[in-house]
């Protein structure tokens, strides 16, 4: 079974600069979609889950030597920007308590955090460009990694 554990490690390990550097632009991309479906007047209650997404992705971006610092600056803007929305809540619950419908908090709320989000959005896109550039064979790396598993996981269970 140690065996099993060890393959697997092994391919998360080669595979990890594809699967980070897809979920930076994955991130970025919904980073810029959200606010532009709100507008639309669709509603999405996936915020959650782009926070979540987030910090897994930071965490394994810390282990991508090759790629630059800045990989860290569009995950801490996010950080950021969530943040304040909370902090925001306060100011939303007191105006609407004096009387208020709550609509001068909640634009300039969204005058702070829009830009702050947009900005984290453009970090995420620009440390996807320096991963790819750190590791320009990441995709064929994680197609042979995965072969390379796949093949070996079949022998596991035949040897079985």
């Amino acid at each position: 079974m140690q065996n099993k554990k060890t393959l697997r490690a092994t391919f998360h390990q080669k595979a990890l600069a594809y699967h980070t550097w897809s979920a930076y632009l994955s991130l970025g991309i919904a980073i810029v979609v959200l606010p532009i479906l709100g507008i639309l007047g669709l509603e999405t209650n996936i915020e959650l889950f782009v926070l979540i997404l987030t910090i897994v992705t930071h965490i394994k971006a810390k282990k991508m030597l090759l790629a630059s610092k800045m990989r860290h600056v569009g995950p801490i803007l996010l950080y950021v920007s969530e943040a304040l929305s909370l902090l925001a809540i306060g100011p939303f619950l007191i105006e609407i308590a004096i009387g208020g419908e709550g609509h001068l908090t909640l634009g300039l709320a969204v005058l702070i955090i829009l830009p702050i989000r947009l900005t984290s959005a453009v970090f995420f896109f620009l440390s996807a460009k320096q991963m790819k550039a750190a590791y320009p064979e990441m995709k064929m790396e994680m197609q042979v990694a995965k072969a390379e598993f796949q093949e070996a996981k079949r022998a596991f269970k035949k040897g079985l």
